[in-house]
């Protein structure tokens, strides 16, 4: 596991804005907007309890284990200054480190039109401005479909009158502060992806674009496949079964899984060549997905279900849509913790 420093280093690098540290997903950068996954297995909450806590100080760390969320800054001498905010996320430690800019890009850098530079002057010859409105980034990501989950939203400029909606449905919501707002979820259809959106009174919405899951009604929170399978529907690779149900158990071919996970992988437009049928002893060029199945095993997702010479693939026997789900998120590298 890489270090916090290493991994703030890789943020500057990539010229992203925050870093997210959570369970069950790989570190995170948002990079103009958009948040990338780092390579590597997704964190135990041990891990993110250590990176977090690497920085603090013992009095910070007395305060974090009273209230559950600790807002601070800290720099790395060399690279640059962070501004933080831990909080505590079904148990586990989480945190959003922000980087502080040394120095203001100018408009050219920014691409800015030359004519924005003349607003906010005032008569003084000083410009003035404010933190932009945005909704940043939630804890809380996913619930019952039902509704009644309680989620934080962190950003800037919340009026006190700013309502929530997800999925263009009213949440009830508190703001505490004009950077935080404490929501209740409301009842969504299962097994989809929800806008969550913030609006001030008189002003343009921010979003947080399908920052809400609404769980599968066969997948809830506390199946051993809800990690994997919010993962892959996060990711497009999949949406269900119908009727806001996953199946997590109705059985998949191999020879069908090689057709999905190499989708999944390129795209739907996505057509593999032609099969040779010389790779495995019980996949001929006659047999169904034949050409996906060796694909599959061009790209060093699989070996096969037995070895040998040739060693055999076992098109025809039967994975759960479970079983699918953790298979896609390993080959894809979409790793959690359990």
């Amino acid at each position: 596991m890489q270090t916090l420093p290493e991994l703030l280093q890789t943020m500057v690098q990539m010229e992203g804005s925050d870093l997210h540290i959570t369970t069950n997903t790989p570190p995170q950068v948002r990079v103009h907007g958009h948040l990338t996954r780092l390579e590597g297995a997704a964190l135990a909450p041990s891990e993110t309890m250590q990176l977090a806590y690497s920085v603090l100080t013992d009095a910070q760390k007395k305060r974090f284990e009273e209230t559950l969320e600790l807002d601070f800054s800290f720099g790395i001498k060399g690279l640059a200054r962070f501004r933080v905010n831990m909080f505590n996320q079904r148990g586990a430690v989480g945190a959003v480190y922000r980087l502080i800019p040394e120095r203001i890009r100018s408009f050219q850098e920014l691409s800015l039109p030359a004519v924005l530079a003349t607003l906010g002057l005032v008569s003084a010859g000083i410009a003035t401005g404010a933190t932009t409105f945005q909704l940043a980034y939630m804890y809380g990501t996913s619930g019952p479909a039902s509704g009644g989950t309680a989620v934080n939203l962190v950003g800037n400029q919340f009026d006190p009158g700013a309502t929530v909606t997800i999925g263009g449905v009213s949440a009830s919501a508190s703001v505490t502060s004009s950077t935080r707002i404490g929501a209740t979820t409301p009842g969504r259809n299962a097994g989809a992806l929800y806008d969550v959106v913030v609006t001030n009174p008189g002003n343009p919405p921010a979003v947080l674009t399908k920052g809400w899951f609404a769980d599968f009604l066969d997948v809830p929170q506390a199946s051993p496949y809800h990690a994997p399978v919010e993962t892959i529907i996060r990711d497009g690779i999949t949406s269900g079964c119908g009727g806001g149900n996953y199946c997590p158990t109705s059985p998949v071919t191999r020879g069908q899984m090689a057709v999905f996970l190499l989708r999944a992988e390129h795209g739907s437009a996505y057509v593999p060549p032609p099969a040779t049928g010389t790779i495995f002893g019980d996949v001929t060029v006659n047999t169904s997905f034949a050409d996906w199945i060796e694909q599959l095993y061009a790209e060093g997702i699989t070996g096969g279900c037995l070895g040998g010479s040739p060693p055999l693939y076992c098109p025809d026997s039967a994975l759960t849509r479970g079983q699918m789900a953790v298979f896609l998120s390993k080959a894809l590298g979409l790793h959690w913790a359990n």
